[in-house]
């Protein structure tokens, strides 16, 4: 969603190829890549990764390898560069990039367009201010259909039914300040409380980079009186700095612990969880963003609140009579990425629970299949 905004963007000031940054198996940088060559331009990926000097080339073969993300990657022909994590917190993801594109300027004549991880910055947000859009229309749809069947209107806005709670992973912190814009600047949606579950980093590290992407990003300011669902003009805050943005944010969101053992770093009962959920809905989460963060929704926020819906801490043997989320409605805003699955194949527990069996057709089972079965 972040990338129709920013290719439209890159293509509007003629630029012939693009650049991002993010981690080895990162989904933004392969959706990146694979949206540019659509539009022919060429793609050119920073990867942060252990396996940094990983790049010896033997007789037209390397030893990066091509698992998960990264094929798609080398499919498509991106031009990788890695970098480790030190370097990457030492000189920050913007210089990174900064500096790549500087030399790809300077010594290949390329125009390059610079995209910040996870394409959080004000014109990436965007995609997400139009995704609640969308999702209005969408609930619009089904109120106008629930009104066909049972001859009555569900609510003013015609929806069938609203959500008290949206529940989506956030890595980067431009989904999280797109949809708390596009869900406040929605009148039927703006009392939906959301839930941005952080794979990484720390919830006021979120708030802040949030708070960033609306004010110095996008231009919005705010004042503690403004209401921005209302159509008033905002002011901005007395100290003219993301203050006010950020106390605005906190009410729109709560910024959730769910980073675990650390960013793509998954833990087996995370895993475990990933494989039960497919296996009893059909959706495939992935480990990094989408499992870690509704595994932790689970486990940790649904199960342990107090009454105003924050983290306690402590279980609750009443938490069906006090937990706020009993009985609500929560929709839970998968963004995709299952490719990164690929990377954690030798840690599922597939055999369990996918088990394969060799057929016997002959009247009995197989030599040397002792898992065969005789039909």
């Amino acid at each position: 969603r972040k990338l129709e905004f920013l290719l439209a963007d890159a293509c509007a000031q003629g630029c012939t190829s693009v650049i991002t940054i993010g981690g080895e198996q990162s989904n933004h940088c392969r959706a990146t890549a694979s949206a540019a060559r659509m539009l022919g331009l060429k793609p050119h990926l920073i990867l942060r990764t252990k396996r940094a000097d990983a790049v010896a080339v033997d007789e037209g073969a390397d030893s990066f390898g091509a698992v998960g993300n990264i094929l798609v990657d080398r499919m498509v022909g991106s031009s990788i560069y890695t970098c480790t994590p030190g370097e990457y917190g030492r000189f920050g993801s913007d210089a990174l990039v900064k500096r790549l594109a500087d030399h790809l300027e300077k010594e290949h004549g390329e125009k390059p367009y610079c995209i910040p991880v996870g394409g959080s910055n004000g014109v990436g947000t965007w995609g997400y201010i139009n995704a609640v859009e969308e999702l209005r229309q969408q609930l619009r749809q089904a109120g106008a259909e629930s009104e066909r069947q049972d001859g009555k209107q569900d609510n003013d806005d015609g929806n069938a039914v609203n959500f008290d709670h949206v529940v989506f992973a956030s890595g980067s912190g431009g989904t999280a300040a797109g949809l708390s814009m596009g869900f406040s600047l929605c009148p039927s949606l703006v009392s939906t409380r959301l839930h941005a579950i952080g794979v990484c980093d720390t919830p006021d590290y979120f708030y802040k980079t949030m708070a960033k992407i609306v004010k110095e990003d996008m231009g919005y300011s705010h004042s503690s009186t403004d209401d921005v669902s209302s159509g008033t003009s905002a002011a901005p805050d007395a100290e003219g700095g993301s203050g006010g943005i950020e106390s605005f944010l906190r009410q729109k969101v709560t910024v959730h612990q769910g980073k675990g053992l650390g960013y793509a770093v998954s833990t087996m009962e995370e895993l475990d969880f990933v494989e039960q959920f497919a296996m009893e809905t059909g959706v495939v989460l992935d480990p990094v963003y989408s499992g870690k963060a509704l595994y932790h929704f689970f486990q940790n926020v649904l199960s342990t609140t107090d009454n105003n819906g924050n983290d306690s801490g402590e279980e609750d043997d009443t938490a069906q009579t006090t937990n706020p989320y009993h009985g609500s409605n929560i929709l839970f805003w998968h963004t995709g990425r299952a490719l990164g699955l690929f990377d954690k194949v030798n840690d599922l527990q597939l055999s369990k629970q996918s088990p394969v069996t060799r057929l016997g057709l002959y009247g009995k089972p197989n030599e040397g299949s002792p898992g065969s079965i005789s039909i």
